[in-house]
C-alpha cells in the first residue's frame, strides 16, 4: 500500500462512520438529519465550465444531463452515473471530482440522477426514477453508447437496474462498471460472516452490521432476496459486460467475490478487479492505486 493511501486509510478511522449503522435505529436518524447537509446535489463551477448542464425531471426527482460545451466524438453517447452514500446520502464532492474526470477523458455526455433516497424512499421509489432515465436516454442514443456506472450503494442500484431492463426486453447497457458496490443486503450466511468479520478490523468506513438497517430501509416490505434490494440474487447473463472493482479492506469485497463465483457457475462472463488492501472507495482518493483503476475503468469505457 502506498504512502498516500495508508494515510487516507488511516484517516478514515477518524470520520466515525464505521459506527453509524451499529446504533439504533433513532440515533441513525438522527444522524442522518445532521449529516446530509454534506452532501451535494449541485453540480460544481467547475463542472459547468466545461459542461453545459440541463436540469429534467424524472418521477418529480431531478437528473442533471451535463453535454460537453465542445463538440466531441463521444458526445453522443452517456455514462449514467449512480452516486453512492449507503442509500441514505447525497453525492459528495469526491464523486462530483472523479466523475469530471471521467467526463473530461472521454468526452462522453453525463446523467447524473438525483434519486430519492431511504429511510424516507425504497428501492421501488429509486429504480422508477432512475428506469426513467434510462428509458430517455434511449431516445437518444442506443443501449450500446450507454455506461453505468455505479459506486458504493449506486453500484447496487446500478445492477438491479440493468437487471429489471432485461426483465423489461429493453436494450442494456453496454458496459455496467460497479465501483465497491452494495450488492447483497440480504442477512449473511456463517461462512460470508465469519470472511467480513476477518475483513472488518481494516475496514474503517463500514461494519458487517451495516446490513441490518440498510436491508430494512431499502426493502420497506420488498424482501432481501428481492434483485430489487440485492441484486446479487437477480439475472446476469445479457445485461451488459459487467464489472466490478473491490478492495480487500472492504467488508463488500466478500460479496464482490460471491457475485463472481455465481457468475463462473452459470456461465456469465465477469471481470473482477480485486485491489489488495484497498479501503471501500479508494478510487475517489489520491494515489497510485487511484489511478490505476481509474485508467483501468477508463479502458474499459473506451473499449
Amino acid at each position: 500500500m502506498s504512502i498516500e493511501m495508508n494515510s487516507i486509510e488511516y484517516a478514515m478511522g477518524f470520520t466515525g462512520m464505521r459506527n453509524v449503522f451499529s446504533m439504533n435505529e433513532d440515533d441513525i436518524r438522527k444522524w442522518l438529519r445532521k449529516h446530509r447537509r454534506y452532501g451535494s446535489l449541485a453540480c460544481p463551477a467547475y463542472f459547468e465550465h466545461r459542461y453545459r448542464r440541463t436540469d429534467k425531471f424524472f418521477r418529480g426527482r431531478l437528473c442533471m444531463l451535463l453535454t460537453p460545451r465542445r463538440r466531441t466524438k463521444q458526445e453522443n453517447s452517456w455514462l449514467l452515473y449512480i452516486h453512492g452514500g449507503g442509500y441514505t446520502l447525497e453525492m459528495n464532492i469526491l464523486e462530483w471530482r472523479f466523475l469530471y474526470r471521467l467526463a473530461l477523458r472521454t468526452g462522453m455526455s453525463i446523467a447524473v440522477p438525483c434519486f430519492p433516497s431511504a429511510p424516507q424512499h425504497d428501492c421501488r421509489d429509486t429504480m422508477k426514477m432512475v428506469y426513467s432515465v434510462y428509458t430517455y436516454l434511449l431516445k437518444r442514443t442506443e443501449g450500446s453508447h450507454i455506461r453505468l456506472i455505479g459506486t458504493s450503494s449506486g453500484g447496487g442500484i446500478a445492477l438491479s437496474l440493468a437487471q429489471l431492463l432485461k426483465k423489461k426486453g429493453m436494450r442494456t447497457p453496454h458496459d455496467l462498471i460497479l465501483l465497491s458496490p452494495t450488492l447483497n443486503l440480504n442477512i449473511p450466511n456463517d461462512e460470508e460472516w465469519r470472511r467480513m468479520q476477518h475483513i472488518a478490523p481494516h475496514d474503517k468506513l463500514l461494519s458487517p452490521e451495516i446490513f441490518y438497517m440498510l436491508g430494512k430501509w431499502w426493502g420497506n416490505g420488498v424482501p432481501r432476496s428481492s434483485y430489487l434490494v440485492s441484486p446479487y440474487y437477480g439475472p446476469l447473463k445479457d445485461i451488459g459486460k459487467v464489472s466490478v472493482f473491490s478492495g480487500t479492506h472492504d467488508v463488500l469485497n466478500v460479496s464482490a467475490n460471491e457475485l463472481y463465483k455465481k457468475a463462473l457457475n452459470e456461465g456469465v462472463s465477469i471481470d473482477l478487479y480485486e485491489f489488495v488492501g484497498m479501503p471501500h472507495m479508494w478510487f475517489l482518493f489520491p494515489g497510485p492505486e487511484s489511478r490505476n483503476a481509474f485508467r483501468t475503468i477508463l479502458d474499459i469505457i473506451r473499449d
